[in-house]
C-alpha cells in the first residue's frame, strides 16, 4: 500500500529530545556555592585570626623588659612601651625583684630612673608621657620593695634617643652614692659635685683625676678663687649633719691642695640652706664646688 504524502512527512520529523534534570543541575551548583562560601569564611577566619595573632606578636615585642649589665658590670633593666602606652609589661615584678635584691647587698648604691620617647608626635606631650613612665616605673619599684630615697628620677640629655620602639622606654640604671661629677655653671665655668653615702666624709678615690679639668682652668684664670659647700640630707640629728657637712667640705678642700691648687685660692662657704630637702637623699649629700670669682 503506498503511503500518503502527509505519512511520509510525519515519519520524517526527528524525535523530540529527552528532558533536561533541571533540579539534579540546580542542588549541585548550590553545593559548589557553599562550599565556595565555606572555604571564604574560613579563609577570612584564618586571616583574622593571623591579623591578630601579629597584632598582638608586634605588641608583646614592644611592651617588654630587658635586663642587661652596663660597662661595669652592675645591673641595667630597660622598660620597652608601645606608642602612647604607659602600663608597665607583663613579668616586670620579676626584673623588680632582681634588682631589689642587688640593692639590698650594695647599700652604697642608688637606682636611676630615666624616661625616653619617639620623635613622633607632639614634643610636649612625649615628654609628659616619658616622665609618667618614669614615675610608673619609679612607683613599681617602690612597691616591690625598694626605698623611695633610693630611686633617682633623672631626666636624660636627650630624651628621643633612639628608633621606633627603642626609643619609647624607661631605663633603670645604678651608680654608687661615693661619686663625682664634673660639670660647667651657667657661665661655662667648670664645677664639681662630690656625692657622699650615709654618714661617710671620705673622698671617692678618682678624685684627683675628675679635678684635673678645674686645676687646668685655674691654672689659665689666675685671679680666680673657689667657694667649697657642704650640704646634708633632712634625716638625722641637725647638729650632727651640720658637722658632717664641714667634714666632707674641708676633706675635697684637702683632697684639692693635694691635686697641685693652692690652698689660698680656696674658701669654705657655708650655704644659705644647708638641708636640701628637694633632691634625693644621695644628691643630698654632697659638696660643690663652683668658681667665686
Amino acid at each position: 500500500v503506498a503511503s500518503t504524502p502527509a505519512a511520509a512527512a510525519s515519519a520524517a520529523q526527528p524525535a523530540p529530545a529527552p528532558a533536561s534534570a533541571p533540579a539534579a543541575d540546580d542542588k549541585a551548583a548550590a553545593g559548589d556555592k557553599a562550599a565556595a562560601d565555606g572555604k571564604a569564611a574560613a579563609d577570612d577566619k584564618k586571616a583574622a585570626a593571623d591579623d591578630k595573632a601579629a597584632a598582638d606578636g608586634k605588641a608583646a615585642a614592644e611592651d617588654r623588659v630587658e635586663a642587661a649589665d652596663d660597662a661595669s658590670g652592675n645591673p641595667l633593666l630597660r622598660v620597652f612601651f608601645g606608642s602612647g602606652k604607659s602600663a608597665l609589661p607583663a613579668g616586670f615584678a620579676d626584673f623588680a625583684a632582681k634588682l631589689k635584691a642587688w640593692l639590698d647587698g650594695h647599700t652604697g648604691a642608688s637606682a636611676l630612673i630615666s624616661g625616653f620617647t619617639d620623635a613622633t608626635g607632639d614634643a610636649a606631650a612625649n615628654a609628659k608621657l616619658a616622665l609618667q613612665r618614669a614615675e610608673g616605673v619609679r612607683d613599681a619599684l617602690v612597691a616591690a620593695g625598694i626605698p623611695a630615697d633610693r630611686l633617682v628620677l633623672a631626666k636624660p640629655a636627650n630624651a628621643t634617643s633612639g628608633d621606633g620602639d627603642q626609643a619609647r622606654r624607661v631605663d633603670v640604671s645604678v651608680r654608687f652614692d661615693d661619686r663625682m661629677e664634673a660639670s660647667e655653671d651657667a657661665d661655662g665655668r667648670p664645677m664639681l659635685r662630690v656625692f657622699f653615702g650615709s654618714g661617710k666624709s671620705a673622698v671617692p678615690t678618682d678624685f684627683a683625676a675628675r679635678a684635673e679639668a678645674l686645676k687646668t682652668w685655674l691654672g689659665e684664670h689666675k685671679d680666680a678663687k673657689l667657694a667649697i659647700s657642704g650640704f646634708n640630707d633632712p634625716t638625722g640629728n641637725a647638729a650632727a649633719n651640720a658637722e658632717l657637712s664641714r667634714k666632707r667640705a674641708e676633706n675635697v678642700r684637702d683632697a684639692l691642695v693635694a691635686a697641685g691648687i693652692a690652698a689660698e685660692r680656696m674658701t669654705l662657704e657655708k650655704p644659705v640652706e644647708a638641708t636640701d630637702a628637694d633632691v634625693s637623699m644621695a644628691e643630698a649629700r654632697r659638696v660643690e664646688v663652683k668658681v667665686s670669682e
